[in-house]
This record gives C-alpha cells, structure tokens and sequence, in this order.
C-alpha cells in the first residue's frame, strides 16, 4: 500500500488551511488592522463597526483558497500529483464556504453584516453543496488516474481517495491541536465529502489507470516536515501590526 497520497492530502490539507488564514491576516494587514495569526483562526482588532473591512477581511481567505487552488490545477498539468491535491483542497474549501453560507463560515459572515436575505443565502447554500459534491466526483476520477495498471477499483479507490481522507485529516488534527471540538467536528464533516471523490475513482474505468510514482518522495516528506513546523509556530500566534 502506498501511502504517497496520504503524505500528500496532509501536506495539502495544512498549506490550504494555513495561507487560508494568513490571506484574512494580510487583508486586515493592507486595511491598516491589527491583527493575530493563528493557525486555525484571526482575531482582528477592528476599531469601529464599518462593515466593509469586516467584510473584505472575511471574504479574502475563502477568494485566496479558490485562487490558489486554479492556479495549483494549472501548475498540476496532469503530471504533478502534488499540485492535484493542492488544487482539490483550494477549490473546496472555496465551495465549502459558499456551502456554509446560511449558517456559519467566512461567507456567512460577510452575508450577515451585510444583512443578504436568508432566501438568497440558501439558494447559495444549495448551489454550493451541488457544486462540492460534483467538484469532487470529477476530482475522484482524476485521482484514480494516477493508480498503477492492473490495480482494482477497491484498491484505487482506497489507496486515492479514502486513506487520504481519513488518515490524512487524522493527521491535520493532531498536527493543529489544541482545536476547540467544533473545529474538529467542523474539519471531518468536511472529510465526509470525499466520499464523493471515492465514488468518482471507482466509477473510472480500469484501462484508464495511467501508472503515478505513488512511492514517497525526499521532496514530499521535507513539505510535510516544513508545513508542520510553520502549523506549530503559528499556534502561538503571531501579531500583525
């Protein structure tokens, strides 16, 4: 069993989750607010209750992850299985966001300061979840390309999709704790949604299956390694004045 993918979805997980936060830093940074970093979260200090700061420093997390994760599928070309997993995490956190919009989220946030109609926050809600869902069967198929010929479907779709998702976001946790128990719930409810990228690698058809370097790379395991280092600096804090 190869564990590449795995090694890969944490390492993508914990990029995507941390620039996430870090673009919602900057945009207060840019707006002249003060601001601290963590790892899973900002606190900005507004000084007054203008809703546009507000608003731009909520949206710009959820716009950075849907712009990281285009330009990481352009990068990916097919041929950089890092750069897919990148691509699918930006992208669907993005959705998810949108997805969360009637009830929590960066996108729920900015709805309610400025007062959208619960009627349009639902049909958002409802287009988002379609989105994720066929977002992430496409993905799925994807994935499944890159498995080793002659490989079953079981095992594709095991091997690509559902060890990433559980031991992957298994890892994310320890790696971001201390983390309230809602975040925990919050992060595999949004794991939950890979089953629709298990469904897409095990709809793909066999002759399809390409043949990746599924073997672990130096390069993967300094990533990881990296990202873990910056995840535990950032759980401190860091001030943005």
């Amino acid at each position: 069993m190869r564990l590449r993918p795995t090694l890969l979805f944490f390492t993508a997980y914990a990029i995507n989750t941390s620039a996430h936060e870090a673009a919602h830093a900057l945009a207060a940074y840019f707006l002249g607010i003060r601001s601290t970093l963590f790892h899973f979260y900002v606190t900005p200090y507004f000084t007054n209750d203008a809703p546009t700061p507000r608003v731009l420093v909520a949206v710009a997390g959820p716009l950075f992850s849907l712009a990281f994760g285009l330009v990481c599928w352009l990068l990916y070309g097919k041929k950089r299985l890092p750069f897919l997993y990148l691509a699918i995490l930006g992208i669907s956190i993005f959705l998810g966001n949108l997805f969360s919009m009637s009830f929590a989220g960066d996108f729920g946030t900015a709805a309610t300061i400025l007062n959208v109609a619960p009627a349009i926050r639902l049909a958002i809600t409802i287009a988002a979840l379609v989105l994720v869902c066929a977002f992430l069967y496409v993905m799925g198929r994807e994935l499944a390309k890159w498995a080793p010929p002659g490989a079953s479907r079981t095992a594709v779709t095991v091997q690509m999709t559902v060890l990433p998702a559980v031991l992957g976001t298994a890892l994310v946790i320890l790696a971001f704790l201390p983390l309230p128990g809602q975040f925990i719930i919050g992060w595999i409810g949004t794991s939950c949604f890979w089953l629709f990228t298990a469904a897409g690698a095990c709809f793909v058809s066999t002759h399809r299956f390409a043949g990746g370097d599924l073997r672990i790379r130096p390069f993967d395991t300094v990533a990881a390694v990296a990202v873990l280092v910056v995840v535990r600096i950032l759980a401190n804090g860091i001030l943005l004045n």
